[in-house]
């Protein structure tokens, strides 16, 4: 088998591995609830195909202090970004128009810097671009991103009350669109929230 031919092999048994998990449309638990308002940008939106609990989040917030997040209770929009990554940055302030969108008691937006991004590149970022609903946590040896299978960023993680990922989005998407709204009220709604 020549090179190629066992290189394209590899990446789909990889593929395969890493998404066997997600589905995009059918099977998830959410899907008979949500699928009416996957359009446009929350078409990246991959449902878990399974009922999945995640594990415990630490990461570091602002003053170097390590910090357990609680990822019950309410619905978690986990946003994994690097203050490099262009797509990541683009993202930023509509996510923080998403969480001035909802009471933090229902639903919270937390951003996490993964991997190698220093504590002033993110608060000189936050503060050019008025971010000032997201907390500023970290995970500078990316165990968080890898514990929550995190392969490219931006990566946004969305957990419902109970634990349970609910589904994920690769990639950036503006978070202050009208049916981004409207996905997440139904969510609550489905969650009794």
């Amino acid at each position: 088998m020549n090179e190629y031919l066992k290189t394209l092999l590899f990446l789909v048994v990889l593929t395969l591995k890493l998404f066997v998990p997600f589905y995009a449309f059918g099977g998830s638990i959410y899907e008979n609830g949500l699928k009416n308002y996957i359009k446009n940008d929350l078409k990246k939106f991959l449902f878990m195909k399974e009922k999945k609990k995640v594990e415990p989040l630490l990461v570091i917030d602002s003053e170097n202090n390590i910090t357990d997040i609680n990822t019950e209770r309410k619905i978690l929009i986990i946003n994994f970004w690097a203050t490099w990554c262009a797509p990541c940055k683009k993202e930023m302030p509509s996510l923080n128009s998403l969480a001035k969108k909802f009471e933090r008691k229902r639903i919270e937006v937390l951003t996490i810097a993964s991997g190698r991004n220093s504590i002033s590149h993110i608060k000189d970022f936050f503060e050019k671009n008025k971010i000032d609903e997201l907390p500023e946590y970290r995970d500078p040896l990316g165990k968080a991103a890898i514990t929550y299978g995190v392969i490219a960023l931006p990566t946004t993680v969305i957990v419902g009350p109970k634990g349970q990922e609910v589904g994920r989005i690769l990639g950036d998407i503006d978070w202050q669109k009208e049916e981004v709204y409207e996905f997440f009220n139904a969510l609550l709604k489905i969650e009794n929230l």
